[in-house]
């Protein structure tokens, strides 16, 4: 990461990062066994974070691995694809330990991802209201 580029260079840069991870998703979707790895995955990662970077998106992104595991099998499927795709995006976006800002700093490694998650997480808000209403519906 240089220091010397402006903060509009910082957030294209990630942003490319995550078209990238985002094209890995659509590659995978349809692949069960890695689209379930990047579940898992993202889910142990998210879990080291609670309590501190992750901390104030927790709820949703709960039910964001949630819609996800009902989507894969089959539980779920009022949702568009295109959906789908930005949140596996978002979640191989926070497994890959090379990102904008890597992952091994302590922290600051992680702003990138909780970064990502937030935007997707007001990308998809209408969806993943309607499968917290569905949801509490199943309970």
């Amino acid at each position: 990461m240089e220091e010397n580029k402006d903060p509009e260079e910082k957030i294209d840069e990630i942003h490319e990062g995550f078209k990238r991870s985002k094209k890995e998703a659509e590659e995978i979707i349809n692949d069960k066994k890695k689209t379930e790895k990047i579940l898992n995955e993202s889910m142990n990662i998210a879990f080291k974070l609670r309590s501190g970077p992750l901390a104030q998106v927790w709820e949703d992104l709960q039910l964001l691995f949630s819609l996800v595991k009902d989507w894969l099998s089959g539980e779920y499927r009022e949702i568009p694809l295109g959906t789908v795709i930005i949140i596996l995006g978002a979640l191989i976006y926070l497994v890959n330990p090379i990102d904008f800002i890597p992952d091994i700093i302590p922290v600051l490694g992680h702003i990138d991802d909780v970064f990502i998650i937030g935007l997707v997480l007001s990308q998809v808000h209408a969806d993943l209201q309607e499968y917290k209403k569905w949801k509490e519906e199943q309970d």
